[in-house]
C-alpha cells in the first residue's frame, strides 16, 4: 500500500488547478489516462495475483479502492472549483477593471463595512457588496470588495453602509519581472481595489449578530494595538503588533531589514509558527495540569478559532490550524500523527476551497517549511536541524525573495525557542495594558529584553561576511534538480540509518558494542549519551552536505554566467526606466523615475534587479534631471552603502542596490536636482562622468558599444538637451532618446555635420574649409548619409585635391558608422525608445525615416493626464511599418534574449 496516500491526493488537487485553463480537453485527457491506468492495474493484478498479493495484502484492497476513487474525485473537484472561482473573481473585478481601463484616477464606492483596522495615520476599512462608479466616466457596476483608507472623517462601525469618494488604485497582476504578486492575497480577502478616501458618508443600518461580532473583534484589536503602542516605543511596538495581530503597518523598515538579513523576519508575520507555539503550548500546559483530554482539546480548539478570527485568517494560519485540529483528533482517537499526511490533507482542503492560494507565496513557503521539518527529522539532523531547514528552503526562498540569509540557521537556533515566550509576554502586556498600564509595562519588560536579544543576534549575524547572498530567480530546471538530489540524499540517509540500527542490534547480541562505535574506533564506554547523538548528527550531516553545498553554489552563481544581451523597458507609470544587461553582465540603467508611482526605485527597479541577480549597477545614465527620470535613481543612491570596491560590496551586501558610475549630461548651468545627484554621488563614493555628443562609454563586453549622440554644448539639463544614446549589440541596435524632441533630433544631425566639418577642415586652407562646410544643414546631412558607400563618398569629394578628398571620405565613413546613420543592416533589429513618452513634440517623420527602426517602445503611464502617446506619433510609426510596444498596456517590454 502507498506509504503516504495524502501526497498523491494533494498532487491530484494541484493538477486539477493547473489544468483548469486548458478546459474540458485536459479534463478528458487526464481522466482517460487514469481509466486506462486503473484498468491495466487490475487486469495484471488478476493475471499475476500471486505476485501482487506479496506486495498488496488482501486486507489493503478496500483501502486501495477508496484511494483510487478519491484521486479522480479530488482532481475533478479542484478542476471545477478553480474554474468557478476564477470566473467569479473576474465578475467581481469587472467594475474596477473598467474604471482602470478608462484611465480613471478617482471613483465613488458604495458598500457595507466588513472589518476595520487602525494604521499609523489612518483607518483601513474593508467593504463588501460594493457598487462602484467612475468619477468622470459614466461607469457604474456592482463589484467585489475593496479596501478604503481614511485619514479624516467619521469612522463607521462594522455593518454600516458607506459612500466613499477618493483616489482609485486597481489591484492588478504584476507589470514587471520581480514585482510581488498581491493578487492571491487580495482575492482571499475578496478585495480587488484600494480607495484612498477624500470624503466619506456613513448611513447606519440594523446590525446582524455577525456585524456585532466583527465590530467587537475590531475594537478589541484596535484597543490591543493602542495598548502596545503606549507601552513600547515605535520600534518595539511595531514589531510586537506585527507578531501578534498581523498588522505590519507600524513596523520600522530599518528593523525589518535587519531581521530579514538575519533570516528571522518570518516571526514578524502571523504564521503557523505562532499558532503552533500558542495552541500546542496550551495543550501541553493543560496536560501537565492533569486536565482531561477532551476538556483540553476543546479549550485548545477555542483558542485556535479565536486566533484565526483575531488575525484575519491568513493562509499560513489556516494551514497550521488544520494541522492542529488533525493533531488533536489523533490524540482523542488514539491514532498516530504523521506530519506530512496532516500537512497535505490540510493543504488539499485549502486548495479545493481557495484554489488561488496555489499562487500565493505564503502558501508555498508554509508547505515547504513543514516539508523541510520532516526532511530534517528523517535524516536525524540533531544539532544541525536549523542548517538542514535553511538548505532545504534555499530554492524556495530564492524563488520569491531572490536573496538568502546565509547564517539563518544560527539566528533561528536562538530566536525560535524564545519566540513563544515573546508572544506570551507581548499578549499579556497588551491585554493587561488595556485595563492597567502598570501591569502592561511589567509584562512588557520581558518582551523588551527578548527584543534586545533578537536585535543583538540579528546585528551579529548580519555583520558576518557574505551573510546575505543575492541569487536571483532560480530556473525551474535548477529547482527540480535540487529537490531530486535532496530526495536521493534522503534515501541514502535512510539506508545508512537502517544499516546502523542493524549493526547496533548485532553488537548487542554479540556483546561487542554498537557497530558504528566499532567502525569509528570508539570504545564502548565512551560511545553513549550525548556523544552518541552528536556523532549521529555528524554522520548524517556528511551524507548530504556535499550535494547541498554544490547546489547552493549553483543557485548563487547561475545568474553570473554569460548570456545574450537584453534590454528591458520597465513600467514605472508616467516616467522612464530601462535596464541593459550585456552578455558579459555589463549593467546599464537608462533613467529611473516616475511622477505617478511613489517609491519606484524600491518597488519596481530594485525587485527587478534582484530577480535578475544584479546587486551593483555598472553605469547609471541620467538623460536629464526632471523628476520622472531621476527620483528612482535618487532613492537608490540614498539607500546604498558607501561604495569602495566590488568585492567589498558583495561581501557586505545588505539588500540595497549599489551604483558604480553615474553619467550626467555636460551642462553649463546646473539646477537643484542636478546638484542634488552630484552631492549624493559624492557622499556614496560613486564615480561621476559628464558626456557630450560624440563621447563613448566603455563596456567590458567588447561586442557592445554605447555612444552619446546628444547634447552638444548644452546650457541646462532639460528635455531638449537630454542625453541620447546609440546602443549597439550583436543582436540589436537601440536609440535611447530620453525626452529629446524633434528639435533635438534635428540638432543631432546638424551637430554631427558641424563636427564633421570641423574635423574635415583641419589641415586644409580657409577657402577649402569654408566651401566644404557651407550649407551643412539637414537636407545636405540627410543626402550625405544615404547609403554612405564608396560612390557617395567619391561624389562628395569631387573637385578637391586627392589628399583632401581621401581624408574627407574617411571622416564621413567614420562618422556615419560612429553615429549610427549608415545604411540599415537587415540582419539586426533596430529599436527606438520613443522620445518624451510619445509626445507629439518628438519622433519626427524625418528622424524615423533616418534610423528606420524595427520596433518602437513607448514608456508612459496608464491614463496619464498628458494624453501620451499622442496620435500623431503613433501615425508616423505605423506608416513606417514599425512594431509598437507600450509599457502602459504590456507592462515591461523585453528586447533580446
Amino acid at each position: 500500500m502507498i506509504k503516504r496516500p495524502m501526497l498523491a491526493l494533494f498532487g491530484a488537487v494541484v493538477l486539477g488547478i493547473l489544468l483548469k485553463d486548458h478546459g474540458l480537453l485536459a479534463l478528458g485527457g487526464v481522466l482517460g489516462a487514469y481509466a486506462i491506468f486503473t484498468f491495466l492495474f487490475f487486469f495484471f493484478s488478476d493475471r499475476f495475483k500471486d505476485m501482487i498479493d506479496k506486495v498488496i495484502l488482501p486486507v489493503c484492497y478496500p483501502n486501495l479502492m477508496i484511494f483510487l476513487g478519491l484521486l479522480p474525485l479530488l482532481f475533478v473537484l479542484s478542476f471545477w472549483n478553480s474554474g468557478r472561482s476564477g470566473k467569479r473573481a473576474e465578475e467581481r473585478r469587472e467594475a474596477y477593471s473598467l474604471i482602470y481601463e478608462a484611465g480613471e484616477k478617482e471613483c465613488v464606492v458604495l458598500g457595507i463595512v466588513r472589518s476595520k483596522d487602525i494604521r499609523k495615520d489612518q483607518i483601513a476599512l474593508t467593504l463588501e457588496k460594493c457598487r462602484v462608479k467612475g468619477y468622470y466616466e459614466n461607469i457604474e457596476r456592482s463589484g467585489g470588495g475593496c479596501r478604503v483608507f481614511l485619514s479624516e472623517g467619521e469612522v463607521p462601525e462594522c455593518g454600516d453602509e458607506v459612500k466613499v469618494y477618493g483616489a482609485f488604485y486597481f489591484i492588478n497582476d504584476p507589470m514587471n519581472p520581480g514585482e510581488y504578486n498581491t493578487v492571491p492575497k487580495s482575492h482571499s480577502e475578496n478585495v480587488y481595489a484600494r480607495i484612498y478616501g477624500k470624503k466619506i458618508f456613513v448611513e447606519k443600518r440594523k446590525k446582524t449578530a455577525l456585524d456585532l461580532a466583527r465590530e467587537g473583534l475590531a475594537r478589541l484589536r484596535i484597543s490591543f494595538e493602542e495598548s502596545i503602542s503606549e507601552t513600547f516605543d515605535d520600534k518595539d511596538g511595531g514589531l510586537l503588533i506585527a507578531m501578534i495581530t498581523g498588522n505590519r503597518d507600524f513596523e520600522e523598515e530599518e528593523v525589518v531589514n535587519l531581521y530579514r538579513r538575519a533570516g528571522i523576519s518570518h516571526i514578524l508575520a502571523i504564521s503557523g509558527l505562532h499558532v503552533s507555539l500558542l495552541c500546542l503550548g496550551l495543550w501541553r500546559l493543560l496536560k501537565k495540569l492533569t486536565v482531561g483530554k477532551w476538556t483540553r482539546s476543546f479549550l485548545t480548539l477555542g483558542l485556535l478559532g479565536f486566533i484565526i478570527l483575531f488575525t484575519g485568517g491568513s493562509v499560513s494560519t489556516l494551514r497550521a490550524g488544520g494541522m492542529c485540529v488533525i493533531f488533536l483528533l489523533g490524540r482523542l482517537l488514539r491514532r498516530h500523527y504523521d506530519l506530512l499526511s496532516a500537512l497535505f490533507m490540510t493543504a488539499s482542503l485549502i486548495l479545493i476551497f481557495r484554489p488561488w492560494e496555489l499562487n500565493d507565496p505564503s502558501f508555498i513557503l508554509s508547505v515547504s517549511a513543514i516539508s523541510a521539518v520532516h526532511f530534517a527529522r528523517e535524516i536525524q539532523a540533531g544539532p544541525f536541524f536549523g542548517f538542514v531547514l535553511t538548505v532545504f528552503m534555499l530554492p524556495v526562498t530564492a524563488l520569491y525573495f531572490y536573496e538568502i540569509p546565509t547564517y539563518a540557521f544560527i539566528s533561528n537556533l536562538i530566536v525560535i525557542p524564545l519566540t513563544g515566550f515573546m508572544l506570551i509576554f507581548g499578549i499579556l502586556s497588551g491585554s493587561f495594558g488595556i485595563f492597567c498600564p502598570l501591569l502592561g509595562k511589567t509584562f512588557g519588560g520581558g518582551a523588551f529584553l527578548l527584543l534586545r536579544l533578537f536585535e543583538a543576534v540579528s546585528g551579529f549575524v548580519s555583520g558576518l561576511p557574505f551573510s546575505f547572498l543575492l541569487t536571483g530567480t532560480p530556473r525551474v530546471s535548477e529547482m527540480v534538480l535540487f529537490f531530486c538530489l535532496m530526495f536521493v540524499t534522503l534515501k541514502i540517509a535512510e539506508k545508512l540509518r537502517e544499516k546502523n540500527e542493524s549493526g547496533n542490534k548485532a553488537g548487542r547480541r554479540t556483546g561487542k558494542g554498537p557497530g558504528v562505535g566499532k567502525a569509528a574506533g570508539i570504545g564502548k564506554d565512551t560511545y553513549n549519551g550525548k556523544m552518541k547523538e552528536e556523532l549521529k548528527g555528524f554522520r548524517y550531516l556528511g551524507t548530504w552536505w556535499l550535494p547541498a553545498l554544490i547546489l547552493s553554489l549553483l543557485l548563487v552563481g547561475v545568474h553570473f554566467l554569460p548570456k545574450g544581451a537584453k534590454l528591458t523597458f520597465l513600467y514605472v507609470g508616467q516616467g522612464d526606466c530601462s535596464v541593459f544587461v550585456s552578455g558579459k553582465k555589463d549593467t546599464v540603467l537608462f533613467d529611473c523615475g516616475s511622477t505617478s508611482n511613489a517609491g519606484v526605485g524600491k518597488r519596481v527597479l530594485s525587485p527587478f534587479l534582484k530577480s535578475s541577480g544584479i546587486m551593483l549597477l555598472d553605469t547609471v545614465t541620467v538623460s536629464h534631471t526632471d523628476e520622472d527620470h531621476i527620483n528612482g535613481i535618487t532613492e537608490i543612491l540614498e539607500n546604498m552603502r558607501v561604495y569602495r570596491n566590488d568585492a567589498d560590496y558583495r561581501m557586505r551586501y545588505d539588500g540595497n542596490i549599489g551604483i558604480k558610475t553615474l553619467v550626467m549630461p555636460e551642462v553649463r548651468s546646473r539646477g537643484e536636482n542636478y546638484l542634488k545627484l552630484l552631492k549624493l554621488a559624492g557622499e556614496k563614493n560613486v564615480r561621476v562622468i559628464f558626456l557630450d555628443a560624440g563621447d563613448e562609454l566603455e563596456l567590458r563586453d567588447s561586442s557592445c558599444r554605447l555612444l552619446c549622440l546628444s547634447p552638444y554644448e548644452a546650457e541646462t539639463s532639460e528635455n531638449e538637451t537630454s542625453l541620447v544614446f546609440r546602443l549597439d549589440t550583436p543582436e540589436f541596435t537601440a536609440f535611447m532618446m530620453g525626452d529629446a524632441g524633434a528639435e533635438a533630433e534635428k540638432k543631432i544631425a546638424d551637430d554631427i555635420w558641424e563636427i564633421a566639418g570641423k574635423r574635415m577642415t583641419d589641415g586644409m586652407g580657409e577657402k577649402e574649409g569654408k566651401r566644404i562646410t557651407d550649407g551643412m544643414g539637414e537636407k545636405e546631412g540627410k543626402r550625405m548619409t544615404d547609403g554612405m558607400g564608396e560612390k557617395e563618398g567619391k561624389r562628395i569629394t569631387d573637385g578637391m585635391g586627392e589628399k583632401e578628398g581621401e581624408g574627407m571620405t574617411d571622416v564621413i565613413q567614420e562618422l556615419a558608422g560612429r553615429f549610427g546613420f549608415q545604411k540599415k543592416d537587415p540582419s539586426k533589429k533596430v529599436v527606438l525608445k520613443v522620445g518624451h513618452h510619445g509626445s507629439r513634440t518628438a519622433t519626427s517623420e524625418a528622424f524615423v525615416e533616418m534610423i528606420r527602426p524595427s520596433y518602437a517602445v513607448i514608456s508612459c503611464g496608464r491614463g496619464n493626464t498628458y494624453g501620451h502617446p499622442h496620435r500623431e506619433v503613433l501615425d508616423i510609426l505605423e506608416a513606417a511599418g514599425v512594431v509598437i510596444h507600450r509599457t502602459d498596456r504590456e507592462g515591461a517590454v523585453v528586447i533580446g534574449k
